[in-house]
């Protein structure tokens, strides 16, 4: 997610700098999009060399995959869907707020399209430099501390971060949301797939991190924005 942050960022920030904000408007911000066409191509390359993890090929072997895993997932382990549903989307408010409602709040009190856009690039690369930080802590201290953290400090931040308006609050804030999020981000994958057994583990892991992002982390944020 950082990664892709970042990249948007700079070719966002590009763009504005060479099209005037009618040509932005008319068809300059559909440029972007375009171009993440090429990052789908790299990532069904890389999906496609990437060799199966030594569980599942066991869990093959013995014949125990299930035809239709969105089946067995919803059906045996709709309670595990749940809780990895409300951690996925609690982390993923923590990123909404700093990709999408810091910028737009932002923006709306003056802050230029450049400095937005070099906010963002902030946010994502200190996300994607504490992403294996949180690795790190997860697998020396265990997942759930480390997301507790990740979780509950931003709520002690949030409200300085909308009283202060300057543009070092700004900076400040996207930096400091960035490094929450990436420090719980690692410990929020391995958790999510260790509750699901193999054989459903791919299905239920991706639709409880897909729910939690899609109707609690982007709902609330937008809400908050509206």
């Amino acid at each position: 997610m950082g990664i892709g942050l970042m990249l948007g960022s700079v070719v966002f920030l590009a763009l504005t700098s060479v099209l005037p904000q009618s040509a932005m408007l008319s068809y300059g911000w559909r440029i972007p999009f375009l171009l993440s066409f090429l990052m789908v191509a790299v990532g069904l390359a890389l999906r496609l060399k990437v060799d199966e993890t030594p569980l599942f090929r066991k869990a093959k072997e013995r014949g125990l995959l299930v035809a239709v895993p969105s089946r067995d997932t919803f059906r045996k382990y709709w309670r595990e869907v749940l809780l990895g549903t409300v951690i996925a989307g609690s982390l993923g408010t923590i990123f909404y707020v700093g990709a999408v409602l810091l910028p737009t709040y932002y923006s709306l009190l003056g802050l230029s399209p450049s400095s937005v856009f070099l906010g963002a690039f902030a946010f994502a690369a200190s996300e994607v430099t504490f992403v294996f930080v949180g690795g790190a802590l997860g697998d020396a201290a265990g997942r759930k501390p480390v997301l507790l953290i990740a979780n509950g400090l931003p709520l002690l931040a949030v409200y300085p971060v909308f009283l202060f308006h300057s543009v070092a609050t700004f900076f400040a804030a996207m930096v400091l949301f960035g490094f929450f999020h990436g420090v719980g981000y690692s410990p929020l994958a391995a958790l999510i797939a260790e509750i699901f057994p193999t054989n459903v583990r791919y299905t239920g892991s991706s639709s409880a991190y897909q729910f939690g992002n899609a109707f609690l982390g982007d709902r609330r944020a937008t809400f908050q924005q509206i």
